[in-house]
């Protein structure tokens, strides 16, 4: 990405986008900044255990189709 297609981005965000931004500057990506775990510390999340996960995609595996029923 070229400087000015990230300023194009920026400039393109509304208010309410920029103050929810965080920039991950990693110029070798993939690395530990970019980690799943990495992002799951900055965010707060965890995997979900075996039974969390099975009992998601027991209640809304029918609904993770594409809007336009393209699944």
């Amino acid at each position: 990405m070229t400087k000015a297609e990230l300023h194009a981005q920026v400039d393109a965000m509304t208010d309410e986008e920029a103050a929810e931004a965080e920039l991950v500057y990693a110029p070798d990506w993939p690395s530990q900044k970019t980690s799943i775990d990495e992002m799951r510390k900055r965010l707060g999340t965890r995997a979900m255990s075996r039974a969390e996960s099975a009992k998601f995609w027991c209640e809304h595996g029918s609904r993770m189709q594409p809007p336009d029923g393209e699944g």
